[in-house]
């Protein structure tokens, strides 16, 4: 588990069997799982590159939190990353 993870966190909703289930030590393939289903949009249009990132769900932004990270890195995904198509 990674270091920055609060341990004292109890995190639902990564069983899909069993969404109220909670956790206090996820696995990494489970908190992988739970950021399936994002999709970045490229959008050409008029000479323009347009992205977007499928916004994050509640679970996603909890998850983000508890590692540390502000929010805000999920966007910068798409101004910090060069996209070169042929």
């Amino acid at each position: 588990m990674c270091s920055t993870w609060r341990s004292n966190a109890s995190l639902p909703g990564l069983y899909s069997g069993n969404p109220t289930r909670r956790t206090h030590l996820p696995t990494a393939e489970r908190l992988f799982k739970a950021f399936r289903g994002i999709f970045l949009s490229i959008i050409f249009l008029s000479g323009k590159t347009i992205y977007q990132l499928s916004p994050l769900s509640a679970l996603q932004s909890q998850i983000i939190s508890l590692l540390g990270l502000p929010l805000s890195i999920y966007g910068v995904l798409i101004s910090d990353i060069p996209f070169s198509f042929p």
